[in-house]
Parts: C-alpha cells; structure tokens; sequence
C-alpha cells in the first residue's frame, strides 16, 4: 500500500493507492475512464508530483458550491505543466495524462476527508476538461 499525506486547508489529506504485486509500485486506477485502465509510477516519482501538485489551500466559495475547488486545483496543474515544460521543452500526452489522473486524486482524496461529499461521479467529467484544456494548447509535434 502507497501511502502519502498532504496539507490542503490546514487539514491532513490522506492519499492511500495500492501497490503492484512483484513491483510494489503505487498504482494509478484510472477505471473511471475506462474499465480496466491502470497505470504504475514510480513512490518517488508519484511523491513529487503529489508535493507538486499539492494546492495548500482550496478555502472556501462565497457563492456556495464546490466548484472553487476544481479550478484551484487546475491552476495548481498548470503550475506543474509550466515547470515541467520549463524543463524538458515539451509535454508528451502520456506525461499529461498521469499529472491529470493525480490531480483526480488529490480531489477524490479531499472531497472525501475535508468535504464529506463524494467525487466519484465527476472523476470523468474532470480528467476529459482538464485533460483536454492542456492538450489543445499543445503543439502538434510534441507527440510524435
């Protein structure tokens, strides 16, 4: 079991993903798109990013709602797509994909333990406007 706790909101977020067998790499479920989809990255790796990604603070919409919450956390990705840019002049689809699937995370963790609500029915949603937001702006030739 791979197990990370952040600081969002002054309120521990517990992160908790299971490990391949034989590798004891955490494991990226990404059912809600597709029945079936995983994917493994390194503890070190998923570590960073979850640091990385790590809003700190998502406070509190004067409007009601939750809404704040999700955009929050889509500056704080593309925070994280700016530096990664910054670093190897380009974003492959696939590196996209796993910084969108641990930001769901990191949502689904806090929706459950700070909101008291459930986020599962918006993982989908979520992933496909993230995902497709930051991947319209790239250009072509960086997933050839």
């Amino acid at each position: 079991m791979y197990q990370k706790e952040l600081l969002i909101d002054d309120r521990k977020v517990k992160i908790n993903l299971e490990t391949e067998i034989g590798t004891g790499k955490p494991i990226l479920d990404m059912a809600f798109l597709q029945a079936g989809f995983r994917q493994t990255i390194s503890s070190d790796e998923l570590s960073t990013d979850l640091e990385n990604l790590n809003p700190h603070k998502f406070g509190e919409n004067p409007f009601g709602g939750n809404e704040h919450v999700i955009m929050t956390m889509m500056e704080q990705l593309k925070k994280v797509i700016e530096n990664h840019i910054k670093h190897y002049k380009r974003m492959l689809q696939s590196d996209l994909g796993t910084y969108v699937t641990e930001s769901i995370i990191i949502l689904d963790a806090y929706y459950e333990q700070v909101l008291g609500e459930s986020f599962e029915n918006k993982k989908k949603e979520t992933f496909q406007m993230y995902f497709n937001f930051f991947y319209k702006q790239f250009p072509p030739e960086w997933n050839k």
